[in-house]
Protein backbone atom coordinates (compact mmCIF):
# COMPACT_ATOMS: atom_id res chain seq x y z
CA UNK A 1 0.00 0.00 0.00
CA UNK A 2 2.91 2.17 0.50
CA UNK A 3 6.33 2.71 1.28
CA UNK A 4 8.42 1.78 3.69
CA UNK A 5 7.50 -1.90 4.32
CA UNK A 6 6.81 -2.01 7.76
CA UNK A 7 6.80 -5.69 8.94
CA UNK A 8 8.34 -5.56 12.28
CA UNK A 9 6.67 -2.61 14.22
CA UNK A 10 3.75 -3.85 15.39
CA UNK A 11 2.89 -1.03 17.17
CA UNK A 12 1.78 0.10 13.89
CA UNK A 13 0.04 -1.00 11.03
CA UNK A 14 1.55 -3.03 8.22
CA UNK A 15 1.89 -1.12 5.33
CA UNK A 16 1.11 -4.19 3.19
CA UNK A 17 -2.25 -6.19 2.83
CA UNK A 18 -1.84 -8.90 5.52
CA UNK A 19 -4.02 -11.93 6.61
CA UNK A 20 -6.20 -10.44 9.50
CA UNK A 21 -3.75 -7.56 9.86
CA UNK A 22 -0.73 -10.01 10.98
CA UNK A 23 2.30 -8.24 10.06
CA UNK A 24 4.11 -11.68 9.96
CA UNK A 25 1.12 -12.91 7.25
CA UNK A 26 1.39 -11.06 3.79
CA UNK A 27 -1.72 -11.55 1.57
CA UNK A 28 -0.34 -13.47 -1.50
CA UNK A 29 -2.12 -12.95 -5.38
CA UNK A 30 -2.89 -16.30 -5.47
CA UNK A 31 -3.79 -16.09 -8.81
CA UNK A 32 -0.35 -15.07 -10.26
CA UNK A 33 1.08 -17.69 -11.87
CA UNK A 34 4.55 -17.54 -10.04
CA UNK A 35 2.83 -17.40 -6.83
CA UNK A 36 0.62 -20.33 -7.55
CA UNK A 37 4.12 -22.37 -8.78
CA UNK A 38 6.26 -21.13 -5.59
CA UNK A 39 3.60 -22.59 -3.36
CA UNK A 40 3.36 -26.07 -5.35
CA UNK A 41 7.09 -26.04 -5.34
CA UNK A 42 7.24 -25.59 -1.85
CA UNK A 43 4.63 -28.33 -1.16
CA UNK A 44 6.53 -30.65 -3.51
CA UNK A 45 9.65 -30.15 -1.43
CA UNK A 46 8.73 -31.03 1.82
CA UNK A 47 7.07 -34.28 0.20
CA UNK A 48 10.31 -35.06 -1.63
CA UNK A 49 11.92 -35.09 2.04
CA UNK A 50 9.26 -37.19 3.14
CA UNK A 51 6.39 -35.57 5.00
CA UNK A 52 3.24 -37.53 4.55
CA UNK A 53 0.97 -35.21 3.58
CA UNK A 54 -0.01 -31.60 4.36
CA UNK A 55 -2.76 -29.67 6.58
CA UNK A 56 -4.39 -26.65 5.31
CA UNK A 57 -4.90 -23.97 7.37
CA UNK A 58 -8.69 -22.20 6.56
CA UNK A 59 -8.01 -22.94 2.90
CA UNK A 60 -11.24 -21.15 1.82
CA UNK A 61 -9.72 -18.12 1.88
CA UNK A 62 -7.78 -18.92 -1.28
CA UNK A 63 -10.99 -18.46 -3.45
CA UNK A 64 -8.81 -18.41 -6.66
CA UNK A 65 -10.60 -20.69 -9.18
CA UNK A 66 -7.89 -24.25 -9.95
CA UNK A 67 -5.74 -23.39 -7.23
CA UNK A 68 -6.59 -26.04 -4.84
CA UNK A 69 -7.08 -28.25 -7.58
CA UNK A 70 -3.78 -27.73 -8.97
CA UNK A 71 -2.33 -28.05 -5.58
CA UNK A 72 -3.80 -31.72 -5.66
CA UNK A 73 -1.97 -32.58 -9.00
CA UNK A 74 1.17 -31.54 -7.82
CA UNK A 75 1.23 -33.05 -4.37
CA UNK A 76 -0.08 -36.54 -5.80
CA UNK A 77 2.34 -36.66 -8.70
CA UNK A 78 4.98 -36.66 -6.28
CA UNK A 79 3.57 -38.98 -3.65
CA UNK A 80 -0.38 -40.17 -4.61
CA UNK A 81 -0.35 -41.43 -0.97
CA UNK A 82 -0.09 -38.75 0.10
CA UNK A 83 -2.79 -37.03 2.60
CA UNK A 84 -4.45 -33.33 1.98
CA UNK A 85 -6.44 -32.49 5.09
CA UNK A 86 -8.09 -28.56 5.10
CA UNK A 87 -9.41 -26.73 7.87
CA UNK A 88 -13.24 -26.34 7.17
CA UNK A 89 -15.20 -26.30 9.88
CA UNK A 90 -18.78 -26.62 8.12
CA UNK A 91 -20.22 -29.18 5.72
CA UNK A 92 -17.28 -29.45 3.28
CA UNK A 93 -18.67 -31.29 0.08
CA UNK A 94 -17.76 -28.48 -2.43
CA UNK A 95 -13.83 -29.71 -0.92
CA UNK A 96 -14.42 -33.41 -1.26
CA UNK A 97 -15.29 -34.60 -4.43
CA UNK A 98 -12.04 -36.12 -5.47
CA UNK A 99 -10.71 -33.02 -6.95
CA UNK A 100 -9.20 -30.77 -3.92
CA UNK A 101 -8.66 -32.56 -0.70
CA UNK A 102 -9.04 -36.20 0.92
CA UNK A 103 -10.32 -34.83 3.85
CA UNK A 104 -11.25 -32.02 6.12
CA UNK A 105 -11.38 -31.45 10.32
CA UNK A 106 -14.32 -33.12 10.92
CA UNK A 107 -15.67 -30.22 13.26
CA UNK A 108 -19.25 -31.12 12.49
CA UNK A 109 -18.83 -34.44 14.31
CA UNK A 110 -16.78 -32.69 17.17
CA UNK A 111 -19.85 -30.19 17.56
CA UNK A 112 -22.13 -33.60 17.57
CA UNK A 113 -20.01 -35.92 20.10
CA UNK A 114 -19.10 -32.75 22.30
CA UNK A 115 -22.75 -32.48 23.02
CA UNK A 116 -23.07 -35.96 23.24
CA UNK A 117 -20.34 -36.78 25.61
CA UNK A 118 -20.67 -33.30 27.83
CA UNK A 119 -24.00 -32.60 28.14
CA UNK A 120 -25.02 -30.35 30.54
CA UNK A 121 -21.01 -29.76 31.90
CA UNK A 122 -20.38 -28.20 28.77
CA UNK A 123 -19.01 -24.72 29.30
CA UNK A 124 -20.73 -23.00 27.13
CA UNK A 125 -18.40 -19.69 28.16
CA UNK A 126 -15.46 -20.98 26.25
CA UNK A 127 -16.87 -21.47 22.70
CA UNK A 128 -18.56 -18.15 22.67
CA UNK A 129 -16.43 -17.04 19.61
CA UNK A 130 -16.47 -20.56 18.40
CA UNK A 131 -18.93 -22.05 15.78
CA UNK A 132 -20.30 -25.17 17.56
CA UNK A 133 -24.03 -25.70 18.72
CA UNK A 134 -23.80 -26.20 21.74
CA UNK A 135 -27.09 -27.80 23.34
CA UNK A 136 -27.05 -31.39 25.30
CA UNK A 137 -28.04 -34.11 23.00
CA UNK A 138 -29.35 -37.34 23.58
CA UNK A 139 -28.31 -40.48 22.53
CA UNK A 140 -31.52 -40.78 19.46
CA UNK A 141 -30.54 -36.86 18.29
CA UNK A 142 -26.53 -37.85 18.38
CA UNK A 143 -27.64 -41.26 16.41
CA UNK A 144 -29.89 -38.85 13.83
CA UNK A 145 -26.83 -36.07 14.08
CA UNK A 146 -23.78 -38.83 12.70
CA UNK A 147 -26.19 -40.27 10.12
CA UNK A 148 -26.50 -37.18 8.50
CA UNK A 149 -22.96 -36.52 8.60
CA UNK A 150 -22.44 -39.90 7.07
CA UNK A 151 -25.03 -39.33 4.38
CA UNK A 152 -22.93 -36.12 3.20
CA UNK A 153 -19.66 -37.59 2.09
CA UNK A 154 -18.56 -40.95 -0.06
CA UNK A 155 -17.66 -44.05 1.96
CA UNK A 156 -14.24 -43.34 0.83
CA UNK A 157 -14.40 -39.42 2.02
CA UNK A 158 -15.71 -41.08 5.36
CA UNK A 159 -13.05 -43.48 6.04
CA UNK A 160 -10.67 -41.07 5.74
CA UNK A 161 -12.03 -37.99 7.50
CA UNK A 162 -9.77 -36.26 10.28
CA UNK A 163 -11.91 -37.13 13.43
CA UNK A 164 -11.29 -34.82 16.24
CA UNK A 165 -12.09 -33.91 20.01
CA UNK A 166 -10.43 -30.80 20.45
CA UNK A 167 -7.47 -29.15 18.79
CA UNK A 168 -5.51 -26.13 19.04
CA UNK A 169 -8.15 -23.86 17.68
CA UNK A 170 -10.50 -24.90 20.47
CA UNK A 171 -10.50 -25.73 24.61
CA UNK A 172 -9.49 -29.14 25.64
CA UNK A 173 -12.66 -31.51 26.03
CA UNK A 174 -11.87 -31.81 30.04
CA UNK A 175 -11.74 -28.15 30.22
CA UNK A 176 -14.81 -27.37 28.40
CA UNK A 177 -16.77 -30.11 30.29
CA UNK A 178 -15.91 -29.06 33.49
CA UNK A 179 -12.86 -31.50 34.32
CA UNK A 180 -15.05 -34.35 34.09
CA UNK A 181 -13.00 -37.45 32.81
CA UNK A 182 -16.31 -39.21 32.01
CA UNK A 183 -16.72 -37.13 29.33
CA UNK A 184 -13.39 -37.61 27.89
CA UNK A 185 -13.25 -41.42 28.00
CA UNK A 186 -16.66 -41.44 26.41
CA UNK A 187 -15.28 -39.29 23.53
CA UNK A 188 -12.39 -41.59 23.26
CA UNK A 189 -14.21 -44.53 22.39
CA UNK A 190 -16.08 -42.87 20.21
CA UNK A 191 -13.31 -41.21 18.23
CA UNK A 192 -11.49 -44.77 18.42
CA UNK A 193 -14.61 -46.55 16.89
CA UNK A 194 -16.08 -44.37 14.62
CA UNK A 195 -15.15 -44.67 10.63
CA UNK A 196 -12.25 -41.80 9.92
CA UNK A 197 -8.57 -40.78 10.89
CA UNK A 198 -8.56 -40.13 14.69
CA UNK A 199 -6.66 -37.15 15.88
CA UNK A 200 -5.39 -37.15 19.63
CA UNK A 201 -4.55 -33.76 20.13
CA UNK A 202 -1.35 -34.38 22.02
CA UNK A 203 -1.88 -34.04 26.06
CA UNK A 204 -5.49 -35.23 25.88
CA UNK A 205 -4.01 -38.85 26.60
CA UNK A 206 -2.60 -37.59 29.94
CA UNK A 207 -5.44 -35.41 30.70
CA UNK A 208 -3.76 -31.79 29.98
CA UNK A 209 -6.34 -29.08 30.60
CA UNK A 210 -6.48 -25.89 28.28
CA UNK A 211 -9.53 -23.27 27.75
CA UNK A 212 -9.52 -19.95 26.16
CA UNK A 213 -7.73 -18.05 24.75
CA UNK A 214 -5.98 -20.03 22.73
CA UNK A 215 -2.61 -19.85 24.01
CA UNK A 216 -4.20 -21.69 27.05
CA UNK A 217 -4.69 -24.77 24.78
CA UNK A 218 -1.49 -24.60 23.06
CA UNK A 219 1.12 -24.76 26.10
CA UNK A 220 3.79 -27.23 25.78
CA UNK A 221 3.47 -31.03 26.46
CA UNK A 222 4.63 -31.62 29.95
CA UNK A 223 7.19 -34.17 30.24
CA UNK A 224 7.55 -34.91 33.88
CA UNK A 225 5.47 -37.87 34.32
CA UNK A 226 4.47 -37.57 38.20
CA UNK A 227 1.67 -35.12 36.39
CA UNK A 228 -0.16 -37.16 34.05
CA UNK A 229 -2.65 -39.26 34.54
CA UNK A 230 -1.53 -42.81 33.62
CA UNK A 231 -5.08 -44.37 33.74
CA UNK A 232 -6.48 -42.00 31.43
CA UNK A 233 -3.03 -42.85 29.20
CA UNK A 234 -3.75 -46.92 29.75
CA UNK A 235 -7.78 -45.96 29.18
CA UNK A 236 -6.50 -44.56 25.60
CA UNK A 237 -3.78 -47.22 24.55
CA UNK A 238 -6.19 -49.78 25.16
CA UNK A 239 -8.79 -48.10 22.64
CA UNK A 240 -5.91 -47.70 20.05
CA UNK A 241 -4.89 -51.52 20.40
CA UNK A 242 -8.65 -52.29 20.14
CA UNK A 243 -8.72 -50.27 17.04
CA UNK A 244 -5.18 -51.73 15.86
CA UNK A 245 -6.53 -55.36 16.43
CA UNK A 246 -9.98 -54.99 14.54
CA UNK A 247 -9.77 -53.98 11.08
CA UNK A 248 -13.83 -53.44 10.99
CA UNK A 249 -13.01 -50.61 13.49
CA UNK A 250 -11.00 -48.86 10.81
CA UNK A 251 -12.82 -49.76 7.33
CA UNK A 252 -15.38 -51.72 8.35
CA UNK A 253 -19.00 -50.17 7.62
CA UNK A 254 -21.15 -48.47 9.97
CA UNK A 255 -25.07 -49.47 10.53
CA UNK A 256 -27.07 -47.63 13.75
CA UNK A 257 -28.40 -50.40 15.43
CA UNK A 258 -29.94 -48.82 18.89
CA UNK A 259 -30.60 -45.58 20.13
CA UNK A 260 -32.80 -43.91 23.07
CA UNK A 261 -32.76 -40.74 25.65
CA UNK A 262 -29.09 -41.85 26.72
CA UNK A 263 -27.83 -44.90 25.08
CA UNK A 264 -26.17 -45.28 21.39
CA UNK A 265 -25.48 -48.86 19.86
CA UNK A 266 -23.45 -49.15 16.42
CA UNK A 267 -22.06 -51.81 14.35
CA UNK A 268 -19.08 -51.93 12.79
CA UNK A 269 -18.47 -54.94 10.19
CA UNK A 270 -15.47 -55.93 7.62
CA UNK A 271 -16.41 -59.76 6.26
CA UNK A 272 -16.01 -61.12 9.57
CA UNK A 273 -14.74 -58.98 12.22
CA UNK A 274 -18.34 -57.78 13.34
CA UNK A 275 -18.38 -55.82 16.09
CA UNK A 276 -21.06 -53.79 18.06
CA UNK A 277 -20.21 -50.23 19.68
CA UNK A 278 -22.70 -49.15 22.89
CA UNK A 279 -22.18 -45.89 24.68
CA UNK A 280 -24.40 -44.52 27.70
CA UNK A 281 -24.16 -41.00 28.46
CA UNK A 282 -25.99 -41.22 31.85
CA UNK A 283 -25.26 -40.46 35.36
CA UNK A 284 -26.80 -43.76 36.18
CA UNK A 285 -26.39 -47.17 34.94
CA UNK A 286 -29.16 -48.19 31.54
CA UNK A 287 -29.74 -51.11 30.27
CA UNK A 288 -30.50 -51.94 26.22
CA UNK A 289 -32.23 -55.52 25.68
CA UNK A 290 -31.15 -57.85 24.09
CA UNK A 291 -33.98 -57.56 21.72
CA UNK A 292 -32.92 -54.53 20.48
CA UNK A 293 -29.47 -55.65 19.46
CA UNK A 294 -28.13 -58.17 16.81
CA UNK A 295 -29.59 -61.59 16.79
CA UNK A 296 -26.18 -63.35 17.54
CA UNK A 297 -24.31 -64.22 19.95
CA UNK A 298 -22.37 -61.57 21.76
CA UNK A 299 -19.50 -61.59 23.89
CA UNK A 300 -17.68 -58.59 25.51
CA UNK A 301 -14.74 -57.56 23.84
CA UNK A 302 -13.93 -54.65 25.64
CA UNK A 303 -15.30 -52.36 28.35
CA UNK A 304 -17.28 -52.85 31.34
CA UNK A 305 -21.20 -54.34 30.78
CA UNK A 306 -22.85 -57.28 32.09
CA UNK A 307 -25.56 -59.30 30.31
CA UNK A 308 -28.43 -60.16 33.30
CA UNK A 309 -31.61 -61.38 32.52
CA UNK A 310 -31.79 -60.77 28.83
CA UNK A 311 -30.86 -57.01 29.23
CA UNK A 312 -27.44 -55.75 28.63
CA UNK A 313 -26.27 -53.19 31.39
CA UNK A 314 -23.88 -50.47 30.94
CA UNK A 315 -22.48 -48.34 34.31
CA UNK A 316 -23.34 -44.70 34.41
CA UNK A 317 -21.01 -42.79 31.60
CA UNK A 318 -19.42 -45.54 30.27
CA UNK A 319 -19.74 -47.40 26.50
CA UNK A 320 -18.38 -51.17 25.67
CA UNK A 321 -17.44 -52.87 22.73
CA UNK A 322 -18.87 -56.17 21.78
CA UNK A 323 -18.01 -58.97 19.31
CA UNK A 324 -21.13 -60.37 17.47
CA UNK A 325 -20.48 -63.97 16.26
CA UNK A 326 -22.41 -64.80 13.56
Amino acid sequence: EKYPVNAYDHSKPATYWAWWNLHHMPKLNHANPQVQEYIYSVAEYWLKKGIDGWRLDVPSEIKVKGFWEGFRQRVKQVNPEAYIVGEIWSEAKHWLKGDQFDAVMNYQWTDATLNYVAGDRFDTSLVENRPFDVAPTSGADYAKRLEEILDWYHWEVTTCQMNLLDSHDMPRLITLARNDRTAVKLGALLLLTYPGAPSIYYGDEIGMTGGAPEEKCREPMPWQQEVWDTELMEYYQSLTKLRHQHPALRTGSMTMVYSDEHVLAYRRTLAQDDLLVLTNNADSPKSISQENLPDAELSVLWGEIDLVENEWRLPARSGAVLKVSR
